[in-house]
């Protein structure tokens, strides 16, 4: 390849390195083998636009399911085409006409798709002319020259197709059909027949496809005439002033699962596996959430089990940023399959007044709990009753800033919840987390699950140290871009010297 040629590519990709590739249906897959796919097409028909766009992956391999089950090698959304494994549409001097109707009409009806004019050449092997037509009028066509010696068989070279023996061209707009006719071809051969053959193929496979080859498949490079609203492959991401991120979602089809699926109603977020907690928050660095959970006291019954079950989720009790907190005069504590796993006692004076700020022993106390914790049972036989207003005192786990900062009430107390995924769904996770700026971190929880950490650079205490690497990245690219220039430059005057 020239240099020219080889600064050109490396230019472009410096230009398009930076463009985002649009996505799949939310929990939709994104490959199939070694092929991306992205939407409009989709694996299913659920995570496609439409009939037209559905593919089906078998054995690591995907098939365009409208045309017949034809094998996708590559999908490309930025030029919005797709290279598929047609059935040869080629003509020879034995039958030198051929239409190509029957190709992308189906029992659908009339595709979405086209023959792409810049991704397809036509190759014409043998001496004489052929001619590509769309209904009944020459749109593209080439011609050859042959000497003595001039091989026309099934050795032709189609890197070296300029015009002796073999010669290709492009067509000048995409085709919904098109004949080939190879009318023109002179008889080369000793019994006074022809000797030759045209073929539609992509140019990216020319030079590995042979129209007399034993194949009878050819890759052929499709176009498609639709637009399609981007909106339909995103999530809605907020609810109110709640941002919902990954693994969490509004509606089923944008969640991981249905422990994470999240109802907004009335600009509120909810948690619909837990019969609608209210969502006060997410943290996808810390892999939390803030619910509220009903606040619950029974005098008469001291020992009662805490009103949220997370057993069988993938959550649990935080234990890095909830606490328990005893209200009262005595000692309370948080058992765990018969063991007790956390507690504090208070001491009284008269005219106890409980401080949020102040929680430290008298009236009031506040003690971690373990992070492992999916349910659990308060135990409150050790507070005594109040003298003066017969209170039997309170047990509860709360989030402590929110705690600090008073954010309860009478009937709700806030509560962080941790989620941990099996590491299967951690890749889905990440991706979202890198879609917005992020990076994954991985942890084994105390719990026996595995722990993703979104964490943004932003935040991270390396935030100078990363400002540098980007500033450094940047002129780096700035002073390779203006060495090309000046290479490129140097070429075109040598050139207009000679």
């Amino acid at each position: 390849m020239k240099p020219f040629k080889v600064l050109q590519l490396l230019i472009l990709t410096l230009l398009t390195s930076s463009i985002e590739a649009q996505l799949a249906k939310p929990r939709c897959d994104t490959a199939c083998g070694d092929v991306q796919i992205t939407y409009p097409f989709g694996i299913g028909r659920e995570c496609s636009a439409n009939e037209w766009y559905t593919i089906n992956c078998n054995s690591s391999t995907p098939y365009l399911s409208a045309l017949n089950n034809v094998e996708v090698f590559v999908l490309d959304i930025n030029l919005a085409t797709v290279t598929v494994n047609i059935s040869v549409i080629s003509v020879d001097c034995q039958n030198p006409v051929q239409h190509s109707h029957l190709i992308l009409n189906t029992s659908y009806g009339n595709s979405p798709f086209l023959f792409s004019a810049s991704n397809n050449i036509l190759i014409v092997n043998g001496c004489g002319s052929a001619a590509i037509m769309e209904n009944g009028t020459v749109v593209g066509g080439c011609s050859t020259t042959c000497g003595t010696t001039t091989n026309t068989g099934t050795d032709t070279d189609t890197n070296n197709c300029f015009g002796i023996g073999c010669c290709q061209t492009t067509i000048p707009h995409d085709l919904h059909s098109f004949t080939l006719n190879l009318t023109g071809m002179e008889k080369q051969d000793r019994d006074g027949t022809c000797s030759g053959s045209a073929f539609l193929v992509a140019a990216d496979y020319a030079g590995e496809f042979s129209s007399q080859s034993n194949d009878n498949f050819a890759p052929i490079s499709l176009s498609w005439n639709e637009t399609f609203d981007e909106n339909l492959i995103r999530c809605n991401e907020t609810c109110g002033d709640v941002s919902i991120p990954y693994p969490f979602g509004i509606e089923r089809s944008c969640s991981e699962s249905d422990w994470f699926n999240v109802d907004c109603n009335s600009s509120t977020p909810y948690l619909s596996a837990f019969n609608n907690l209210e969502v006060l928050g997410f943290s996808l660095e810390n892999e939390t959430l803030t619910v509220n959970v009903p606040m619950f006291s029974d005098c008469e019954n001291l020992v009662y089990n805490n009103s949220l079950n997370l057993n069988g989720s993938p959550f649990r009790f935080s234990g890095s940023y909830n606490i328990l907190v005893v209200e009262g005069c005595g000692s309370a504590a948080i058992m765990y399959n018969g063991s007790v796993v956390s507690g504090c006692s208070t001491t009284c004076g008269n005219d106890i007044v409980i401080e949020k700020n102040n929680c430290f022993g008298i009236g009031c106390c506040q003690t971690m709990i373990p992070d492992y914790l999916r349910s659990f049972t308060f135990d409150l036989t050790g507070l005594k009753r109040q003298t003066g207003n017969k209170s039997c005192g309170s047990a509860f786990v709360v989030d402590m800033n929110l705690f600090i900062e008073g954010r309860i009430s009478q009937q709700f107390v806030p509560v962080t919840l941790g989620w941990w995924l099996d590491p299967g769904l951690l890749i889905a996770a990440c991706d979202w987390c890198q879609r917005y700026g992020g990076f994954c971190q991985h942890n084994y929880t105390e719990g026996g699950g595995w722990s993703r950490r979104c964490i943004y650079r932003e935040r991270r205490n390396t935030e100078s140290h990363t400002g540098v690497i980007e500033g450094v990245s940047i002129s780096m690219g700035s002073l390779l871009l203006m060495v090309i220039v000046y290479v490129l430059y140097t070429i075109n005057r040598k050139t207009k010297a000679r």
